[in-house]
């Protein structure tokens, strides 16, 4: 009488987050948000001055290390 009330006494399958979804989760978090953005005004500032590349080189800088230390987390 229990069974057919209530059904089998059972666990249901939880429900998984995709992989791509928790590396983006990872990539933007607070401080990866920053540095994310840090990159960014660090690239509008070599187009607008190109005569200085450390601004390019220190955004493809921050871009890396973002995206690395995202990755570790990841894993």
């Amino acid at each position: 009488m229990v069974l057919e009330k209530v059904g089998p006494n059972s666990l249901k399958e939880k429900k998984r987050t995709p992989w791509y979804v928790k590396l983006i989760k990872e990539m933007t978090g607070a401080f990866a948000l920053m540095l994310w953005v840090s990159s960014a005004l660090c690239m509008i500032a070599y187009v607008i001055d190109t005569s200085d590349p450390s601004n390019l080189y220190l955004s493809i800088a921050l871009a890396i290390v973002v995206s690395v230390s995202s990755l570790f987390s990841f894993f």
